[in-house]
């Protein structure tokens, strides 16, 4: 009943926002200054709410069509987006993040309806759905292997690498694992395996040493540092697995956050003309298979009488798919 109430006011929203009734939309440019700028209200809003995910980067604009008024435009938006190497606890713009080597790139799509006042800086996004994919590489030797990271082998290295920052970093209290996030392995010497997880901080103080981290409770979210951690081990058949490395990067509380950035919670007097609200929102869906080519379509509760059907072709402007936002050597997307 929730996600139907939830559904629901997603529509009456929607409904009220947009009640000029519009012909048809139109092929616009996928490089021009405007799409772009919509595509990155929408990413940006994506990026907060997927807070507990790694921050998406745009990789491209591969197509648009445009409803246009006097004082406002609608874009229907498809865009390629890469997975950085950044997470959302981070709060960082995708632009300051570093995306992925071709091995370990999770790829995807979003679609999104976005509305865009052209006399300020107001946006609403009516609707955006994103679906990942691990990007699968050609093979070379020697190169890195993404794992799958729930394995226990994966979750044990995860512990091993965790110990040593505990053991290691002047933190008051220790941190216990929350997710095991990617894992990979290379032939080397022996053969590396690498983990990411992230971690968040307990109750337990260091004062007091602790044998099983699980016992500790976590702090509140509100109160507790988190943080991505990185690990590796390195084993031979001759040997035991010794640790190689382990490093986390920490990321202040929420209410640190806040007391930091009071924008987070409470828009600034002279900057409340500029407002994204997000009506509807889908969470964002990984995939082991890329996800088939598709023709773009309304979702079923946004064909509305206000908003004409989209239609079902591509843009035929020269521009779409647009330009690449970033070239990653080895990464080859698809085209359609």
């Amino acid at each position: 009943m929730a996600l139907f109430i939830s559904f629901f006011i997603g529509i009456q929203l929607l409904h009220s926002v947009v009640s000029v009734p519009l012909t048809t939309f139109l092929p616009v440019a996928c490089n021009s200054s405007e799409v772009k700028a919509a595509a990155e209200a929408v990413l940006k809003a994506h990026n907060e709410i997927q807070e507990d995910s790694y921050i998406l980067g745009l990789h491209r604009i591969f197509d648009v069509q445009q409803l246009s008024e006097d004082d406002y435009s609608i874009f229907f938006l498809i865009f390629d987006v890469l997975e950085t190497k950044c997470h959302g606890w981070s709060k960082k713009s995708w632009k300051e993040c570093e995306f992925r080597r071709p091995y370990e790139t999770v790829s995807g799509r979003c679609q999104s309806l976005i509305k865009v006042y052209k006399n300020s800086n107001e946006t609403h996004i009516y609707d955006n759905n994103c679906i990942l994919h691990p990007y699968s590489p050609p093979g070379c030797p020697g190169c890195p292997i993404r794992q799958n990271p729930s394995e226990e082998r994966f979750q044990e290295i995860a512990r091993q690498s965790l110990a040593k920052f505990n053991a290691e970093n002047g933190h008051g209290h220790y941190f216990a694992i929350l997710e095991v996030t990617k894992a990979s392995s290379q032939v080397v010497y022996g053969i590396l395996y690498t983990v990411e997880f992230t971690v968040q901080e307990t109750s337990c103080p260091k004062s007091t040493p602790v044998s099983n981290i699980t016992e500790c409770p976590l702090l509140p979210k509100e109160t507790a540092e988190r943080g991505l951690c990185k690990g590796s081990v390195i084993g031979r058949a001759d040997e035991d697995s010794k640790i190689v490395t382990a490093t986390c990067e920490l990321f202040p509380s929420k209410s640190e956050h806040q007391e930091h950035h009071p924008h987070a919670t409470e828009t600034p007097e002279k900057q409340k003309e500029t407002v994204t609200q997000v009506i509807n929102k889908h969470a964002v869906r990984e995939v082991q298979e890329p996800n088939p080519t598709f023709i773009p379509t309304l979702a079923p509760h946004l064909a509305i009488p206000s908003i004409p059907a989209f239609p079902k072709q591509f843009s035929p402007s020269d521009s779409c798919p647009g330009e690449v936002e970033i070239e990653i050597p080895g990464l080859h997307l698809q085209s359609s």
